[in-house]
């Protein structure tokens, strides 16, 4: 079985990608400075073993991947310890890219503010225009609703 340790697991992407990927057939552990409700009560229903800190001895024996948080930098003693020793590391988009989305069509949401306040609103794009791919950027949330219209 593939071990999988993400650093930074307390976040509410990284959370869910741990319990998709032990759906997967994976070992999942990670690492956070603070985990909290609901990540915490999500991660330990699943049984999923994370440290609420970080240390390079998280990362032996080496794990087969790593996934790097989007939280997290250069200077966490974590990633240090895993670029010196040149172990194998992923970010989220590239995981999900390698591991759930080949073979499928994709819709990415990205931008700084209104992605949750929006989500509602994607059922029924999706209705309209079910056979494109949509991208929207907040700098073209104009655009892409005179093209739904």
């Amino acid at each position: 079985m593939k071990h999988v340790h993400i650093i930074g697991i307390g976040g509410s992407a990284m959370s869910p990608l741990a319990g998709m990927l032990q759906e997967r057939g994976y070992r999942v552990t990670g690492s956070d400075a603070g985990v909290y409700p609901p990540a915490s009560t999500f991660l330990e229903s699943l049984g999923i073993k994370y440290a609420s800190s970080f240390d390079p001895a998280h990362l032996w024996p080496s794990p087969d991947l790593i996934v790097v948080g989007n939280a997290i930098s250069r200077g966490n003693v974590e990633v240090e310890e895993m670029l010196d020793r040149k172990l194998v590391h992923h970010s989220l988009p590239e995981i999900l890219e390698e591991e759930f989305l080949p073979g499928k069509h994709s819709i990415v949401v990205s931008g700084t503010h209104g992605k949750t306040t929006r989500r509602p609103c994607w059922p029924g794009f999706l209705k309209l225009r079910a056979s494109i791919r949509i991208f929207w950027w907040v700098e073209l949330q104009k655009t892409l609703a005179r093209a739904i219209n």
